[in-house]
């Protein structure tokens, strides 16, 4: 399902459908029950409100959110022409560390987004977010919980900008934001693209061997956008400026600060601004 500049029949404004996607599943749990909704509040949050009457790997997909949200209570800018789509996981092993659940999703979308497109400028800034030259095309948020009555579950959502205009981001994401469309003539539809990830993220999320897990976080590492960057360092109110030095095997950022202090970053308390002559941020 290898996609790009050379495809002759460019089918991108396809409508998304639960039988278009399907026909490009190759999974046993992930999109095996699905919904496909236009507009949405949030994908996510979709999945939250029905846990009791949902089965493990549903999916649902959309291609407007009107009330998404990113890490740390951020708006996540949802526009039209990106694909949003959210995957319940019931009663996993990683449940409890959304920090490994969104290492493996990171590596999982990133290789779709080569697949797909042919491009190969696609990386990982830590924690969440694929990177095309320099400019952000996709987010994820990972959110685990356990509820009276129900299983243990995560919710996986990913979003990512296909052909979404500059113009319709707003200030604050304009100058990070990026598209698919920026880098490639779309000869693919979101179809064909939700599966792809889909395909990708079960073969990465169910992996128990731990050379195998390793190899995952070998790859997260190796496609880092990050790592020897100078970085500010937000907590709260205040803001560092520091130089990344690697990613340890809990997906903890090990950061070194300009007085020589180092310091081990967790996934759920800071966020990091690249600094340099590109502005990338969260």
């Amino acid at each position: 399902m290898t996609a790009g500049k050379g495809r002759i029949h460019p089918v991108s404004a396809f409508p998304m459908s639960i039988a278009a996607v399907s026909s490009y599943l190759d999974t046993t749990v992930l999109g095996s029950t699905m919904a496909v909704i236009k507009e949405i509040d949030s994908t996510n949050t979709y999945i939250k409100k029905r846990i009791s009457v949902l089965d493990d790997g549903f999916t649902v997909l959309s291609e407007r959110q009107y009330a998404g949200r990113g890490r740390l209570g951020r708006k996540f800018v949802s526009p039209e022409g990106g694909l949003y789509m959210s995957t319940l996981l019931i009663g996993r092993d990683f449940i409890e560390n959304t920090g490994a659940l969104t290492v493996r999703a990171a590596v999982a979308v990133k290789n779709a987004l080569k697949e797909i497109t042919g491009l190969h400028d696609i990386g990982i800034k830590w924690v969440n977010d694929i990177y095309c030259d320099n400019k952000k095309v996709c987010g994820i948020l990972a959110e685990s919980m356990a509820r009276k009555g129900l299983c243990d579950f995560s919710v996986l959502g990913i979003g990512v900008n296909v052909t979404t205009p500059k113009s319709s981001f707003d200030s604050e994401v304009s100058e990070i934001a990026g598209s698919l469309s920026d880098f490639v003539n779309i000869g693919f539809s979101k179809n064909e693209l939700a599966a792809c990830i889909l395909n990708h993220l079960e073969k990465t999320l169910f992996v128990k061997d731990k050379r195998k897990a390793a190899a995952i976080l070998d790859d997260y590492r190796d496609s880092s956008v990050i790592i020897g960057r100078e970085v500010i360092v937000i907590k709260g109110d205040i803001s560092v400026r520091a130089k990344v030095l690697g990613i340890d095997d809990d997906a903890s950022l090990y950061v070194q600060y300009e007085d020589g202090r180092t310091e081990i970053l967790r996934t759920g308390e800071v966020s990091t601004k690249l600094i340099g002559k590109e502005k990338v941020d969260e």
